[in-house]
This record gives C-alpha cells, sequence and structure tokens, in this order.
C-alpha cells in the first residue's frame, strides 16, 4: 500500500470548490494516467481543507491603511442602475470601516485604456507594506475566451460600440500584480466565477477574488437581493467581530436573508505565490478591540516560509485534518517562540500520485516539443545569377537538397 503523505506549510495554496474555501477545479475529464487512487486524494483533499481550516487558529494579519477602488460605468452607459448601491457601498466603506475610497466610472471612448490607467494608478498611490487593496466592480460582466469580460449597457449600440465596450479582465488585472500589498478583487457582474483561480504571479502578498456567482450563473440586478446588498449586510454584521478574513466574508454572504438560493458567491485565489487569507479589519474603532485584532500581527511581503511533510503511514482521514489543526494552533496562536504566524494545509498526496503527476507532466512537456517547429535559419547567397540579380535568400534545408532550377528562393513562413 502506498505511504499517504500530508503536506503542511505557510505559504498559500488553492481553495478547494467545497467549504470555506471555493476554487474551481478542472472540470475536464479524467486522463487515462489518473487512476482510482488519484481521483481519491483528489476528493479527500476537498473535505480534508475545510475540516483543518475550521478548525486552524492562525494569528490575522494588520494593516495600516486600507484603500478602496470602486468601478463601474457612466450613467448613460449603465442600464442595470447600479449607481445607489456602489454609493452606499461607498458610505459602509468610508463610514463603517474608515477606508479611503475612490470611485471610478467608464465611458465609451476608450475603456480598455481606461480600466488599464485606473488600476495602475490605484496601485501606484497606495501599493504599499501593511496595506489592504479592495476593488470592486458593478456591471454586466460574460465568460468567453477563456476570461470573465466586463461591458456596459448593449442596448442602442453599434456592433463597433459593442466590441470596443467589451474589456477582457485577466489583461488589465496585470496592472495590479502586488508586490507590497493584500489585494481583495470582489466582482458583482454574471459569470464571475469564470475567472477561476491560480492565476500564476510572482509576488507574495495575498492575491484574492470574491465573484458573486458562478461562471455559469447570472446574478440579480441591484436590490434587496442583490449580491452586493448582501455584501453590505455582511461588512456590517462582521464589523464588530474583527478581524476577519475572505473566507468569512463570503460565508457571511450566503448567510444572507434574502440571498437567492440559486446564487453561490465564490472565494478564488489569484495567486499561487500568495502565502496567507486576505483579512479585513476597520480602521476606525476607538476603544477596546477584541482578542484576535490585539494579536493580529504585520506580514513583511518579503517574509520566507518552511514545508513540511507529516507522514501518517496509512490512510489519512478527515478526523486527521482536526486532530493536526487542534495540536498546530497553539503554536501559532500562544507560543511567541514558535516563530510561525500561519499554517496552511497544502495537499494531499501519497508516493503513487506523486509518481503519476511526475510521469504526466514529463508527458506533456515531451508533446510540446515534439510540436515545436524547427525554425528554418535563411542564409544569403553572394552569386549573382547570369543576369546579374541581387543576391537571393537561402535556408539550410535548401542547401541540403543540394542545387535545384534557376529560381529566386522566396523566405518560407515560419
Amino acid at each position: 500500500m502506498p505511504t499517504d503523505e500530508l503536506q503542511i506549510d505557510s505559504s498559500a495554496i488553492p481553495w478547494s470548490d467545497t467549504g470555506r474555501n471555493l476554487m474551481k477545479r478542472d472540470e475536464s475529464p479524467a486522463s487515462p494516467l489518473e487512476p482510482l487512487e488519484v481521483l481519491r486524494l483528489q476528493a479527500d483533499c476537498q473535505e480534508f481543507r475545510k475540516a483543518f481550516d475550521d478548525n486552524m487558529k492562525n494569528k490575522p494579519i494588520h494593516h495600516d491603511h486600507g484603500y478602496v477602488l470602486l468601478l463601474s460605468w457612466e450613467d448613460e452607459l449603465d442600464d442595470l442602475q447600479v449607481k445607489d448601491e456602489v454609493f452606499e457601498l461607498q458610505r459602509v466603506f468610508t463610514d463603517e470601516y474608515g477606508f479611503d475610497v475612490t470611485w471610478k466610472k467608464l465611458d465609451n471612448k476608450r475603456p480598455k485604456h481606461q480600466l488599464n490607467c485606473f488600476l495602475s494608478e490605484f496601485m501606484y498611490q497606495h501599493d504599499n507594506e501593511y496595506t489592504l487593496l479592495i476593488i470592486y466592480y458593478a456591471g454586466h460582466g460574460s465568460y468567453r475566451d477563456n476570461s470573465v469580460h466586463l461591458h456596459a449597457s448593449t442596448s442602442q449600440q453599434t456592433d463597433a460600440e459593442k466590441a470596443r465596450n467589451h474589456i477582457a479582465w485577466s489583461g488589465a488585472e496585470d496592472n495590479i500584480t502586488p508586490t507590497e500589498a493584500d489585494v481583495l478583487v470582489i466582482f458583482d457582474c454574471c459569470e464571475a466565477g469564470g475567472l477561476g483561480g491560480l492565476k500564476v504571479r510572482h509576488s507574495r502578498p495575498s492575491f484574492e477574488f470574491i465573484a458573486a456567482c458562478g461562471k455559469k450563473e447570472r446574478t440579480p440586478r441591484p436590490g434587496e437581493r442583490s449580491f452586493t446588498s448582501g455584501l453590505m449586510w455582511a461588512l456590517k454584521e462582521l464589523r464588530e467581530d474583527y478581524p476577519f478574513s475572505a473566507i468569512t466574508l463570503v460565508e457571511k454572504i450566503k448567510k444572507y436573508p434574502l440571498l437567492l438560493e440559486t446564487q453561490s458567491p465564490e472565494l478564488l485565489r489569484r495567486n499561487e505565490f500568495a502565502d496567507g487569507l486576505v483579512w479585513i479589519s476597520p480602521l476606525n474603532v476607538v476603544g477596546p478591540k477584541p482578542e484576535a485584532a490585539v494579536q493580529s500581527v504585520k506580514r513583511d511581503p518579503r517574509h520566507e516560509y518552511i514545508d513540511l511533510r507529516f507522514n501518517f503511514y496509512r490512510r489519512v482521514k478527515t478526523e486527521d485534518a482536526k486532530n493536526l489543526a487542534k495540536h498546530l494552533s497553539p503554536l501559532v496562536s500562544s507560543e511567541e517562540s514558535f516563530g510561525a504566524k500561519h499554517i496552511t494545509l497544502l495537499d494531499i498526496s501519497s508516493t503513487f500520485s506523486k509518481a503519476v503527476a511526475g510521469f504526466q507532466s514529463s508527458s506533456m512537456a515531451s508533446k510540446r516539443k515534439s510540436l515545436t517547429p524547427t525554425p528554418q535559419i535563411m542564409q544569403y547567397s553572394h552569386e549573382e545569377d547570369s543576369e546579374g540579380c541581387p543576391p537571393t535568400k537561402r535556408s539550410r534545408q535548401d542547401d541540403a537538397r543540394g542545387p535545384s532550377s534557376n529560381q529566386d528562393y522566396a523566405e518560407p513562413s515560419i
């Protein structure tokens, strides 16, 4: 029987689609190289992560500053009429949490460049250590071409205007690659969950995304049943119970009494190298603070971590996750000499599943290499033909074939 192993580290992990963390897994069918043992471990890992997260007491993160960027469309392009809800959300972030809020509206001139400008300016001004950045969008959204597209009202627009007013978020997102701050992106639009999880970045702070609904779902228009109404309700409810994580915020939104049963907000991890959760705390609290807030710590964006592996020498069970979290929590929350402030479950695996994964990876690499075309390196002939024509282009493949008829060599396409 293969040795089952539990991997734990203090870096971030992709969230599962069950329980507290909601990353969408690859929905493609299993390949012949994924036997039942591998599939079992993948399914067990989702349940195991939830049990571990529910019982692990990590130290929350403290921020000195909080900045919010609200995005919507100009009134004439906003047939959803999100203005009133966005205004109320602005008041919640400003009055209830003490965050500095900026509201930008996209128009129909050059919305793609405009969005890039808004995001770049926001990061340029506020991307600092010990800072929380929140970016919120309300408007139309659709999933196509493996990305969530933001777009204005499609009514009374020409086809050219409709094409111009579609913005692929996957391209604009490059502007908010964090280097110092923690980033939380929130989308209240249809098919927001299509953004998916684990977009690779090369930065260490946390980068998470809250989607109002799944990839193939629609979200209600502004009103008491909207996602934004649930978001504002959850922020107000959690204000006295700070600090709280983005996971807790999503779970609270799901408990909003007026939220449609068909709507399922999701939390997605956008950064494979992020190392922790996004934590939220009001900055304008006067008086005694909750114990969790007192124990919160600042996180250096250049900090380091250690990977550990726990060998069970048997199949792991959900109860193991609870016991593991129970024994590790005091080390993080109470034992100052321990040093580590956050422990996150990374994976469940066995030597057999790792071998299969390694074989799959090498097979895919070999396949990509075999499909890569061999470029033809051009050479110039310095000989003129009998009519004094200029030098012609030749490839090494032509030289290998030997002399040919009297003709010019056209440059081959590569």
